[in-house]
C-alpha cells in the first residue's frame, strides 16, 4: 500500500511499501507539547513523523488545540507512526484512494 500524506503547499510526502496500515477514523486532540510526544511512545513506532506544517508544536495548550490524523502502518518490519495536521490517502499498491483520512 502506499501512504500519501500532504505536507502544505501542495506537496506530499509518500511512504511507499506499507504494510497492515491503521488509522483513526477521527481525529486526535493534542492540548500540549507533551501530549503529542505522549502520544509518540504510546505507539511505540520505530520511526515517528510529525507532519504539522505552519504549526508551533511549543504554542500547543488547552485553550491552543491541534486536532491531528494517526496513521500507523509497518515498513520493512519496522512500524511507524504519522501524526500530521493536514490531509493523508491510503492508496493501493497501483495508486488509487482506499481512503482518505482528515486531520
Amino acid at each position: 500500500m502506499l501512504v500519501k500524506v500532504n505536507s502544505g503547499s501542495a506537496k506530499w510526502i509518500l511512504f511507499d511499501n506499507a504494510e497492515q496500515v491503521e488509522y483513526l477514523s477521527l481525529p486526535f486532540e493534542i492540548t500540549s507539547s507533551n501530549s503529542l510526544e505522549h502520544l509518540s511512545q504510546l505507539h511505540q513506532a520505530s520511526e515517528v513523523v510529525h507532519i504539522l506544517p505552519g504549526i508551533d508544536v511549543e504554542a500547543i495548550d488547552k485553550s491552543h488545540k491541534l486536532r491531528v490524523g494517526i496513521i500507523t502502518f509497518f515498513r520493512n518490519q519496522e512500524k511507524y507512526l504519522i501524526i500530521f495536521s493536514t490531509l493523508a490517502y491510503i492508496c493501493n499498491d497501483s495508486g488509487k484512494t482506499v481512503e482518505k483520512v482528515q486531520a
